[in-house]
């Protein structure tokens, strides 16, 4: 076989490859990037409310996949532990209790998404954003900052940023669950997410509102943990249920 006939053979050999290959990654269904992210909330593997929709997930078949900057330690779980939860993590800016925990001395989200863990380096389609409830506990600038009155404002700003680093993005916002013996916690905050959700609607986003409060048919005596804030098994359910139901109306399954 002369040069040029070899040539021409490899040329041939390998457009025939590309095209084998191009095929069989079209006939792949997309698999669909879903993240994760928040506080304690979210961070929680036993096996939490990842494990409850991961499971419901699964059942349906579809192609996807849980991503993050985090997996949890291996244990027995049955389910994809990549995520972005850390736990005591407020919405930011700071300043926060567990400033002096964090490697980068800034225990906020809003910090952590284009620098230090880089949480958007993960590239999501869709991002599970439960955040905010630290906010009340973990604020070390009580003075200047109430979660109550200008929390909205610091959310607001966090998903403006998720949007500004990823703009196609689907980011499906929660409020704050229910806390045990204080039926109004977090109210005044609580009634400015759908609001904010609903401006970056306006704007051509894909955001999607998850109440997290009143959607859910809370049980507090048995759906939240002996610490009074943390759900049970029972709770991490329901708001699995809570983030699938929005998850299966956005992306057109389970159905």
């Amino acid at each position: 076989m002369g040069n040029g006939t070899r040539l021409l053979f490899l040329s041939i050999l390998f457009a025939l490859l590309m095209c084998r290959t191009n095929l069989s990654i079209a006939a792949e269904p997309d698999t669909i990037r879903i993240m994760p992210v928040g506080d304690s909330l979210t961070q929680s593997n036993e096996p939490g409310y990842r494990g409850y929709l991961y499971e419901t997930l699964r059942q349906l078949k579809i192609s996807f996949d849980f991503v993050g900057v985090k997996r949890d330690k291996k244990g027995e779980q049955e389910y994809d532990t990549d995520h972005s939860g850390f736990s005591g993590y407020t919405i930011g800016p700071g300043p926060s209790i567990l400033d002096k925990h964090d490697k980068y001395r800034q225990g906020n989200i809003l910090y952590h998404l284009d620098k230090g863990h880089c949480i958007l380096s993960s590239k999501p389609d869709v991002i599970l954003l439960m955040i905010g409830i630290n906010d009340f506990f973990n604020n070390l600038d009580t003075a200047r900052y109430n979660p109550n009155v200008a929390g909205a404002e610091r959310l607001d700003n966090l998903i403006y940023h998720i949007y500004r680093i990823l703009p196609e993005t689907s980011v499906l916002v929660s409020n704050i669950t229910p806390l045990r013996g204080d039926k109004h916690f977090a109210d005044l905050y609580n009634n400015q997410v759908e609001s904010i959700v609903s401006k970056y609607r306006k704007k051509g986003y894909i955001c999607h509102f998850v109440d997290m409060r009143n959607g859910i048919d809370w049980d507090l005596e048995t759906d939240l943990s002996v610490d009074n804030l943390h759900p049970a098994s029972s709770g991490y359910q329901k708001i699995a249920a809570n983030f699938y139901k929005v998850l299966a109306s956005i992306l057109s399954f389970g159905e």
